[in-house]
């Protein structure tokens, strides 16, 4: 039983971590907007104008979004420009939506609009789910450390991860439609899996699931539920997502199925919700608990986000040790995750 005291607690302490959080990223920003290394391109900020939206920065987040438009948004609506997409390289769908979210929340349409325009191009008409490259883009070079979302192994299909965030862009710029037939995918993708209570297959290719893949790659392919360190943020995602569109929509088979991949989480390893990778298993639970007023969803949000604030770094940031690109991108995600986690516990 969740406490009035636990959840004041937590409230404050995530207010408190999220304050750090906003004041270390401020810092770092320059005062053209831009955040530094250049090189590292858009990985480096993809994620800072929706977490500074979020927290009131509202100058800040105009200075950044501006300067995006001058350096990074395509004629085509793309993002990259003269210092590219980084480690996002082969990853066309997820950083251009968090920036279309950022952005809108900004009142920066003259970036937003074109890079949703964008976005929906990348669509499948068929199943609704959001390629993370086409199908018939032939990289060269070799994997990336990070693996096959950033490597040169570009297998061109469809993931919950991918299809989710691109969901809420489409729900933040109007395209509701859009966003149902990404409903749409998640809901196949729910339905067709062989054995949740074991793994959950999180890419598809053609409309089926991917279920063959190298091994030392596997973590990008499924959420295995013997292992720890899985991308337990895929499910999450995912429910986050489909809370929205139950609110866009009124159809309650949103939220029930957004309840039911929050509920794969039960079989998953022992650090489902207290790594980082858990941030997003929290945003949905938060959102579903909203929602619902279902304690078993605020337990959930609640774990997650001490466990967030736990790894907080002394400096404000997350993950210290990593390259600058790295904490920006971690520390802009989980100032986002927070503020709307923390709104849950109310």
């Amino acid at each position: 039983m969740v406490t009035q005291n636990q959840l004041v607690e937590t409230r404050n302490a995530a207010r408190e971590a999220i304050d750090r959080a906003v004041e270390w990223l401020l810092a770092q920003q320059s005062s053209d907007g831009s955040f530094e290394p250049l090189d590292a391109g858009l990985y480096c900020y993809y994620k800072s104008p929706m977490a500074l939206a979020c927290r009131g920065e509202v100058e800040a987040g105009v200075r950044l979004t501006s300067w995006i438009k001058a350096n990074a948004l395509t004629e085509q609506g793309d993002l990259g420009g003269r210092y590219g997409r980084g480690l996002m390289a082969f990853n066309a769908t997820y950083p251009n939506a968090w920036v279309t979210c950022g952005a809108h929340r900004l009142g920066m349409y003259d970036v937003s609009y074109p890079a949703i325009r964008h976005l929906l191009t990348l669509q499948d008409p068929d199943t609704g789910g959001f390629y993370r490259v086409r199908p018939d883009t032939r990289p060269e070079g070799e994997p990336s450390p990070a693996g096959v979302y950033t490597g040169g192994i570009v297998p061109g299909g469809q993931d919950l991860l991918c299809a989710s965030m691109a969901g809420l862009a489409c729900l933040a710029t109007g395209h509701v439609d859009h966003a149902v037939k990404a409903g749409a995918f998640l809901d196949r993708m729910y339905n067709i899996q062989p054995a949740p209570s074991e793994r959950v297959y999180t890419q598809a290719r053609n409309g089926e699931l991917i279920t063959e893949f190298p091994a030392d790659q596997a973590v990008a392919f499924v959420i295995d539920g013997r292992e720890t360190g899985q991308n337990y943020f895929q499910v999450g995602i995912a429910a986050a997502f489909l809370a929205r569109l139950y609110q866009a929509t009124g159809t309650t088979h949103y939220l029930d199925l957004a309840k039911s991949y929050l509920d794969l989480t039960d079989h998953f390893g022992p650090d489902r919700y207290s790594v980082g990778k858990s941030g997003k298993v929290g945003w949905g639970a938060a959102y579903v608990y909203r929602l619902t007023g279902e304690e078993r969803y605020l337990s959930i949000a609640l774990a997650v986000t001490e466990a967030l604030i736990k790894l907080q770094g002394t400096s404000g940031s997350w993950v210290e040790s990593a390259p600058q690109a790295t904490r920006i991108e971690v520390t802009s995600e989980f100032i986002t995750l927070l503020t709307e986690m923390q709104a849950a516990f109310v």
